[in-house]
């Protein structure tokens, strides 16, 4: 084959085919980045349908709630279990249920490994943080004694006595029949709140029968709170303390 007969058939056919070959590279070279940039986005639009369509339900399952009942049922669980260790309600309740059962509450203790380890709290066969009183108690009949054991179990914040040391005192002269004295282990529990609440796109929880039971029937227990100190009112200016 001469020059002559090649210089057609190189711009006939081959350079025709190497400009097609060269485009349809070029084509892809644009072409797949655009293509798999699309897939992305309806990948990323049918996402976001999806958390529209989880929101949407939400927003229609919280406009059914009532506020003033969701913050009722908050604070009262929240009563009921401390969200941390709070030793000074534990101490004003118990001796609050002790001063109205007639039973003296003579001394008290923490342990003080139990405050100091905080961060390694021990657990209860329902998995909630606890943490113990011990008391020195003094009770003038043993009925008083079991009105108070009844009055613990229906107090919030939660209280458990966990054990029970009994003695029978000598009667004396000003008491017709002998009390009794002991030592008493008293358990209060906490939760820790959690540290998340979920993705917001997720379903609202819903409150099970037996859980709102369990609200209905911690609205019947004992709340304590502590008493605010009494304002006493302070003289200024030129007024005469003296005076009545």
């Amino acid at each position: 084959m001469n020059k002559n007969t090649l210089s057609p058939l190189i711009k006939d056919f081959i350079f025709p085919a190497v400009a097609v070959v060269f485009v349809l590279l070029l084509s892809l070279l644009f072409l797949v980045p655009k293509i798999r940039q699309t897939v992305d986005l309806r990948k990323e639009i049918k996402l976001q349908e999806t958390q529209i369509t989880g929101l949407s339900q939400k927003l229609a399952d919280l406009q059914t709630l009532s506020e003033a009942e969701l913050f009722d049922s908050s604070s009262l669980l929240l009563e009921a279990l401390l969200p941390e260790k709070d030793y000074f309600k534990m101490l004003y309740v118990t001796k609050k249920i002790f001063s109205d059962n007639n039973v003296f509450l003579k001394s008290f203790r923490f342990s003080p490994g139990v405050i100091a380890s905080s961060s390694t709290p021990s657990k209860t066969g329902a998995d909630l943080e606890n943490m113990l009183l011990d008391i020195t108690y003094d009770a003038s009949s043993f009925s008083d004694f079991i009105n108070f054991s009844k009055t613990i179990d229906k107090t919030i914040p939660l209280l458990e006595i966990d054990s029970v040391g009994i003695n029978l005192k000598i009667s004396t002269e000003s008491a017709s029949l002998p009390g009794f004295e002991g030592i008493l282990k008293i358990k209060g529990f906490f939760s820790s709140l959690p540290k998340t609440l979920g993705r917001p796109e997720d379903p609202l929880p819903k409150i099970s029968i037996q859980n709102q039971k369990l609200i209905e029937d911690l609205r019947t227990y004992l709340r304590y709170q502590p008493e605010a100190g009494l304002a006493v009112p302070v003289l200024v200016g030129k007024e005469n303390p003296f005076s009545f």
